[in-house]
C-alpha cells in the first residue's frame, strides 16, 4: 500500500474493525490543523508495521471517526537492522536525536548511563510523542523501540555473543565507518558516548565486547550529531549493499 496522503497514529489499528475512532490528538490535528472534511481519505499506522487506508465519515465529540477501507502489514525496512545506543545527553538534544533517528528508521534507541554522562530527567511519554510525530512526518509504519536508561555495564553484558552482529562505537581515532560496514550482513549496534567520552575502564569493557572504533567525521561531533550522522552513513552502506546485490 502506497502512502500518498497524510499519515496518522492509531495504536490499536491491528485489531480495528470496520470503523475506527481516532485519538483526540490525532483528531485535533486532522480537524483544526489540516482542516480535513468528511469524505476525505487518510492513512493510519500503529507504529508496528500495520498500515490502513481510511475515509473520514464523521466527527463525534471532537474525535474523528473513519471507515477503514483496508489494512496490511508492511515489510520491515532494512534500516530496522540498526540499533543506536546513546549515552544520556541534555533533554533538548536528546529530543532532536530521537526525532532524527526515528526519521531515519532505526529499529531501537537505547539510552545509557555512563561515568561521564550527566544525569538528566527521563520523560518516556514526551520522547514517545516526539517519535510518533517523526514517524508520521516521514511516512513510516515502524516506530523504534525506545529503551529507558540503562547502566553501560549492564547493557554491554546483555549484548549477544557470536559474529552475527556488527558492533561499532564512535571514536575519532577509529577507521572510517563505511570500511567497517563492508562485510556486515546481520544487525548493527552503533554505540555513541557522552560529550566527555568514555572512561578508561569503560573503553576496555567496550573493547572486550568486540566493538570496533569507527570515525564518523574529520571533526569532533556532539553526541547527538554523531548518532544521527553515523546512522545516516550506515543507511547509505545498507542501500549500497542492496544495489550491489541486485546488480
Amino acid at each position: 500500500m502506497f502512502i500518498d496522503g497524510e499519515l496518522f497514529y492509531l495504536p490499536d489499528l491491528a485489531h480495528a474493525g470496520n470503523t475506527v475512532l481516532l485519538p483526540e490528538m490525532e483528531s485535533r490535528h486532522i480537524g483544526r490543523v489540516l482542516r480535513k472534511r468528511v469524505g476525505e481519505r487518510v492513512y493510519l499506522t500503529d507504529g508496528r508495521g500495520w498500515l490502513g487506508r481510511a475515509q473520514i465519515v464523521a466527527v463525534e465529540g471532537g474525535r474523528v471517526r473513519c471507515l477503514l477501507e483496508g489494512k496490511e502489514k508492511q515489510p520491515e525496512p532494512a534500516s530496522r537492522r540498526i540499533q543506536v545506543a546513546l549515552a544520556m545527553i541534555r533533554p533538548n538534544r536528546l529530543d532532536w536525536a530521537v526525532e532524527k533517528l526515528t526519521e531515519l528508521g532505526v529499529g531501537r534507541i537505547t539510552l545509557l548511563q555512563s561515568n561521564y554522562a550527566q544525569p538528566h530527567s527521563y520523560k518516556p511519554r514526551h520522547l514517545e510523542n516526539i517519535s510518533i510525530a517523526a514517524l508520521k512526518q516521514s511516512r513510516q509504519t515502524y516506530l523504534p523501540e525506545l529503551e529507558p536508561p540503562l547502566p553501560l555495564s549492564r547493557w554491554l553484558a546483555s549484548q549477544p555473543g557470536g559474529s552475527g552482529t556488527l558492533r561499532l562505537v564512535g571514536d575519532v581515532a577509529g577507521q572510517p565507518l563505511a570500511r567497517s560496514f563492508e562485510a556486515a550482513r546481520g544487525p548493527v549496534v552503533f554505540l555513541v558516548g557522552p560529550e566527555g567520552g568514555f572512561s578508561t575502564g569503560e573503553q576496555q569493557a567496550i573493547a572486550d565486547r568486540a566493538f570496533q572504533p569507527v570515525r564518523i567525521a574529520h571533526t569532533i561531533l556532539r553526541s547527538e550529531t554523531a548518532a544521527v550522522s553515523g546512522t545516516a552513513q550506515l543507511l547509505m552502506c545498507l542501500l549500497s549493499n542492496r544495489l550491489t546485490n541486485l546488480s
